[in-house]
């Protein structure tokens, strides 16, 4: 489906730089951004991915899923050819569980903010 294609070219993103294409706390607004906010390869984390990787990223999260790749489409992509993927898995899979220790940062933050709140609350009925 177009959609799983979407959905890999953002964990693809995600592998290649260590931050998502759209990041917003507030759910609705990271909704928005989706939907109307082109992504874009910010420096200098996109400095060293090659242009081969940039080019399939943009054909997989094209808005338009009747422009989107196909999933054979992205599998004939140059890029995804052995000699032309010119990204080491090493650096991403680091990349990614970087990802992860940071979601893992902020929910415990996100944790102890709300166990304060319930602290307040607690001290302010008494």
């Amino acid at each position: 489906m177009k959609c799983d294609v979407w959905s890999m070219g953002v964990i693809l993103y995600i592998m290649l730089c260590g931050f998502p294409p759209f990041y917003n706390e507030n759910l609705p607004k990271l909704f928005e951004h989706i939907m109307k906010k082109p992504h874009d390869f910010p420096s200098p984390e996109w400095d060293p991915i090659s242009p081969e990787a940039k080019d399939l990223l943009n054909k997989m999260m094209t808005k338009d899923p009747h422009k989107r790749l196909s999933a054979s489409d992205c599998l004939a992509h140059p890029w995804v050819g052995e000699d032309n993927a010119k990204t080491p898995l090493d650096a991403s899979a680091e990349k990614l569980r970087h990802f992860m220790r940071r979601r893992e940062l902020r929910k415990g933050i996100e944790a102890v903010q709300a166990l304060k709140k319930m602290e307040h609350l607690l001290h302010s009925v008494h």
